[in-house]
């Protein structure tokens, strides 16, 4: 009876097999709009409105242009408070190139941008910054659990290959 019971039990699970694994699915109708009001939070230097969109758990790793690292959002908050004293306004424009795909609870999204930062001395600056999110499903909402922002490193300019001199210039520098 007990070898019928495991035969039973075994044919039960081969049966059932295992659970198909979630599909990645295409999130950028749906994230695209979220980014892009987590970036216009940005905008108005107002970490109050920015908080909401982000983790608030310590060990949380967010990497943005300056300093390298935050651990989480309150570093996060009282770095950017120090980067931004002397901005006016910046404005994270995102690229076409935008892109999320979400798992389960989880997403990810990538992009470029254009970042415009203009300094309460009315100086602008601009540069090109790339974009990593990871995001978690928080009840009705996507909260960003993960981010990286950088911009890429300016190659530094290749020396002019020295010219030849002429035969000619070569003759005369040897007979002195």
């Amino acid at each position: 009876m007990r070898i019928i019971s495991i035969m039973a039990l075994l044919a039960c699970l081969c049966a059932c097999g295992d659970p198909e694994p979630a599909k990645t699915l295409d999130a950028s109708k749906e994230l695209r709009p979220h980014m892009e009001k987590v970036y216009a939070a940005w905008g108005t230097l107002d970490l109050a409105k920015v908080a909401p969109f982000y983790a608030k758990e310590t060990g949380r790793a967010f990497f943005d242009f300056a300093p390298l690292k935050f651990a989480s959002w309150a570093d996060y908050a009282t770095g950017f408070k120090a980067v931004s004293s002397d901005w006016k306004s910046i404005k994270i424009e995102i690229s076409p190139d935008f892109q999320a795909h979400s798992n389960g609870p989880i997403a990810w999204v990538t992009f470029t941008a254009n970042v415009i930062t203009e300094m309460k001395d009315g100086k602008t600056e601009s540069m090109k910054g790339r974009f990593t999110e990871i995001l978690q499903r928080d009840k009705d909402s996507w909260i960003i659990i993960h981010e990286h922002a950088s911009t890429p490193m300016v190659a530094p300019a290749k020396p002019a290959p020295e010219k030849k001199k002429p035969a000619a210039a070569r003759k005369k520098s040897r007979r002195r």
